[in-house]
């Protein structure tokens, strides 16, 4: 009976082990996968036949457009910690897991005379990475934010324009808990990029003169080829179940010579 309980006090040991050898496990890949991103952005309005959804959704400009988009060349931004495939928190996001990533600056000029309307203006943004870590990439990845804007540009007086990018969410953990503009899958690490940076909601220009915004999103990654803790977990389970295993067997023929003797 004493024999039986070692065993089984010392497989409750290994199974305490194996749940930490697979916490640390998936956690120091995490750490070794954040890789630098070198990006640069472009976009603007759509106008006319530029509008590929056009005959879906209507935006409106009406007076002389002033808005110009200037994106940022060959910025570089670190990757967060990435969160294994399908495992984003529900509630708050880890230290280290999201980052900011600069997008350029929206400038608004005043019309010469009147005002110019902008009603659910479309605008796009795209972002364009072409290097890893100072590694040129074959094949640039990019993912596309857009949006609209809404607001009046006066040559006198107020003016107030409202930006706001498109996104989508689903139910946490298999995607992140916020809204995500698009995605993009680098190697083993899909980065996922949300509407604005998680300060700037909603997005707003109130001005008498000309002026500018810089606009920024945040982004998260996800590592698309790390093992479930689970496997991690049967795998050193086996392990050291299998070396438990030897040791009692290794014990028997010791304690028959003992009861013989």
């Amino acid at each position: 009976m004493r024999r039986g309980s070692r065993y089984w006090g010392g497989l409750g040991s290994c199974l305490g082990v194996a749940a930490l050898l697979a916490a640390s496990a998936v956690e120091a890949r995490a750490s070794a996968l954040r890789p630098n991103l070198t990006y640069s952005t472009s976009g603007g309005l759509y106008y006319g036949s530029d509008d590929p959804l056009s005959e879906v959704v209507t935006g409106r400009i009406t007076g002389t457009p002033t808005l110009t988009f200037q994106g940022v060349q060959d910025q570089t931004v670190q990757a967060g910690v990435p969160f294994p495939k399908e495992s984003f928190p529900i509630f708050d996001y880890p230290d280290g897991s999201i980052v900011s990533v600069p997008l350029g600056r929206l400038f608004a000029d005043l019309p010469s005379e009147g005002e110019t309307i902008y009603e659910n203006a479309r605008f796009f943004i795209n972002v364009r990475v072409d290097a890893v870590d100072g590694s040129p990439l074959i094949d640039p990845a990019i993912a596309r934010l857009e949006g609209t804007i809404n607001g009046t540009i006066r040559a006198e007086g107020e003016s107030s324009l409202n930006i706001g990018f498109w996104g989508i969410t689903a139910s946490p953990p298999y995607s992140p808990k916020d809204f995500v503009a698009d995605s993009m899958t680098i190697g083993e690490l899909r980065h996922h990029l949300f509407t604005f940076s998680l300060d700037q909601l909603p997005a707003t220009m109130i001005f008498s003169e000309p002026d500018s915004l810089r606009l920024e999103t945040t982004m998260v990654s996800e590592d698309l080829n790390v093992p479930e803790p689970s496997t991690w977990l049967v795998f050193s389970t086996t392990l050291l179940g299998g070396w438990l295993l030897q040791r009692r067997r290794n014990a028997k023929p010791s304690s028959t010579r003992a009861r013989a003797a």
